[in-house]
């Protein structure tokens, strides 16, 4: 019997598999939905100003971001950054109603960077737990996420 074609069609398979571990490896960590405040609070700890952090639900589009202000050494935080994109329309006037619902202020900016997109921007300067609480009662009650659901970070413009 000729073994030939059986190793090829074997080594063939594992390469396929060493290609899909190592791509599930370079996603990063998953995290839930009870571990966000960590990365919340990295971000107010470690980013620089306009430091950023993408929370994305493992498999689906939708995110959250927060960025960090700096405007003197004693004025600082962070701020939810929701836009009215296409993917996010949707999901704009929810956020917004939850915000009102719950007593959240907000506002609404235009930015020219982002090509004139509006976002819906809630302060929570040094607040690391209300922020975090606002982004998972965001995740559950707009996006609908349970609390099995596993989340990607990616924590931008900040030290290591």
């Amino acid at each position: 019997m000729n073994w030939l074609p059986i190793a090829l069609v074997g080594f063939v398979l594992a390469i396929i598999v060493v290609i899909i571990a190592s791509s599930r490896l370079l996603k990063g960590r998953r995290y839930s939905i009870s571990e966000l405040s960590i990365a919340i609070d990295a971000l107010l700890k470690r980013g620089f100003n306009g430091g950023f952090l993408v929370i994305k639900r493992w498999s689906n589009p939708e995110f959250l971001q927060l960025r960090k202000y700096i405007k003197d050494p004693s004025d600082y935080g962070i701020e939810l950054c929701f836009p009215r994109a296409n993917w996010s329309v949707a999901y704009f006037d929810s956020v917004s109603r939850y915000c009102d619902s719950n007593n959240f202020e907000y506002r609404s900016e235009i930015w020219n960077d982002q090509d004139g997109m509006e976002f819906l921007v809630v302060d929570f300067g040094q607040d690391v737990r209300g922020a975090s609480g606002f982004v998972v009662e965001i995740f559950r009650e707009v996006f609908s996420v349970d609390e099995q659901e596993s989340f990607r970070i990616r924590l931008g413009n900040s030290s290591i």
